[in-house]
């Protein structure tokens, strides 16, 4: 098995600079310097907002969770809304909630109203392949998902707020 490791050293973002390590399993590294584009610098301008993603899919939830933390932001997975009640319970409030809509027990919408009205209030996203009437409260993200518009949904609801820590005092 091949097992490749890259890293950064050395970032700069005030100039655009770093260094990019390449280790390769076999022991060989090397290291590349590089000015990264003005996307990649976002990216690495690491969030320290927290999002919670509630979905019974699996391979789903890492994929989100991956694209999330790719562009700085913390994240944490819950299979189910028990698992994300129990999420809440001992960390408290995320800054996002980004949650199915349809899971077995409970939707994500019931969900969502719950945590809100035990622990206050958190920004939600309900992501679903289905249409939903003018009666729904929560942003809606569609699956499947665009990268470009899951984070332009995220950004736009918790970019340049208070983290949940700050919230939490």
């Amino acid at each position: 098995m091949l097992r490749i490791l890259v890293a950064l050293e050395n970032f700069d973002p005030m100039r655009e600079l770093g260094h990019m390590v390449v280790e390769l399993a076999l022991g060989y590294t090397r290291r590349l310097a590089k000015r990264f584009p003005a996307p990649i610098r976002d990216m690495m301008n690491a969030h320290d907002q927290m999002i919670l993603i509630v979905e019974d899919e699996p391979l789903i939830a890492m994929l989100l969770a991956d694209l999330l933390g790719d562009a700085g932001f913390a994240t944490a997975e819950a299979g189910n809304p028990a698992q994300a009640f129990a999420y809440v319970e001992e960390h408290g409030l995320p800054d996002l909630i980004i949650s199915d809509q349809s899971m077995p027990g409970m939707t994500g919408t019931a969900m969502a109203a719950a945590i809100i009205a035990k622990y206050g209030p958190v920004p939600v996203v309900v992501a679903t392949g289905h249409a939903f009437g003018p009666d729904m409260v929560y942003p809606i993200l569609p699956k499947p998902y665009v990268a470009a518009d899951v984070l332009a949904i995220v950004r736009s609801i918790i970019g340049g707020t208070e983290s949940s820590a700050d919230r939490r005092g």
